[in-house]
């Protein structure tokens, strides 16, 4: 099968979803699927397409660590997508190599599995510097609108706990949400 795995975050990067990320990616590659990702670089200008890692412009955003940003809109990303060919698309971000990884869906009409990685509400101080409270209200209801807006455009939805998939309920998603925890490289502990 060739998975095309969309990620807002991927190796150099060193973080959570990137480990889960190449996880999945070492698993699905030993049981003999192909997997492309496609994520983020910095720089406006280019993509580069190396081992399967299609890397589209971005923004980086420095107070966020160093996470980059892009647009979905990535008209030659797409004919690059278009070739690998994909089975199946999975996101792994609700931003914008996660948009552009429906959209691409959509358009290819492929299914499309999310995983919701990050309990975004946690986060809204990102956006609310100065703490205020309108703000603080407005981002949560942003979140669960496009949490929503993603859900309601996924075949099928991978919560890595319990306490996610409730949340995700709790939001108004009506897709199937699975319970799959992020798996763990043994090996690295040996």
């Amino acid at each position: 099968m060739k998975i095309g795995i969309f990620t807002d975050t991927y190796t150099p990067d060193i973080n959570g979803v990137v480990s889960s990320i190449v996880t999945l990616q070492e698993a699905l590659v030993e049981k003999g699927h192909e997997v492309f990702v496609i994520t983020t670089k910095k720089g406006l200008i280019s993509l580069t397409y190396e081992n399967h890692v299609l890397r589209v412009p971005g923004i980086e955003i420095k107070r966020i660590y160093g996470y980059k940003f892009s647009t979905p809109i990535q008209i030659r990303a797409y004919s690059h997508i278009k070739a690998m060919e994909l089975d199946i698309i999975h996101v792994h971000t609700e931003f914008g190599v996660g948009v552009l990884g429906h959209v691409v869906g959509k358009l290819l009409k492929l299914p499309i599995v999310s995983t919701y990685h990050t309990t975004y509400e946690d986060y809204t101080h990102y956006v609310n510097a100065f703490n205020f409270l309108t703000i603080e209200k407005l981002a949560k209801k942003t979140i669960v609108r496009l949490s929503r807006l993603f859900g309601s455009s996924s075949t099928i939805i991978i919560a890595p706990s319990d306490k996610t998939k409730t949340m995700l309920v709790n939001y108004g998603i009506k897709r199937e949400i699975v319970v799959l925890p992020t798996g763990l490289d043994l090996d690295k502990f040996s």
